[in-house]
């Protein structure tokens, strides 16, 4: 598989992802147990191994996020601690 192939988000990537208070904003997810499977059922969600030429001191997970309406996709990637953040 191509580094630049899309990945399909595991259950564990979508409840990370619904964990973050801005994404819980976004989408008016409560602090509910299934936050990640209802976010999955309403947002689109693809993850890539990135490595960008411009960005040569990240290297790892690139996540974009969008809800079902054409706009700005939320584009999340991972701190030195491994945490998910906006990029």
């Amino acid at each position: 598989m191509n580094y630049r192939d899309p990945k399909t988000l595991s259950e564990r990537e979508w409840s990370e992802i619904a964990s973050l208070q801005l994404v819980r904003d976004s989408w008016g997810l409560d602090d509910d147990a299934d936050a990640g499977k209802l976010l999955a059922s309403v947002a689109y969600g693809v993850k890539f191994d990135f490595s960008p030429q411009t960005m040569p001191n990240y290297r790892g997970d690139l996540f974009l996020l969008c809800g079902d309406s054409v706009g700005e996709p939320l584009v999340l990637t991972r701190d030195k601690q491994g945490t998910l953040v906006p990029a």
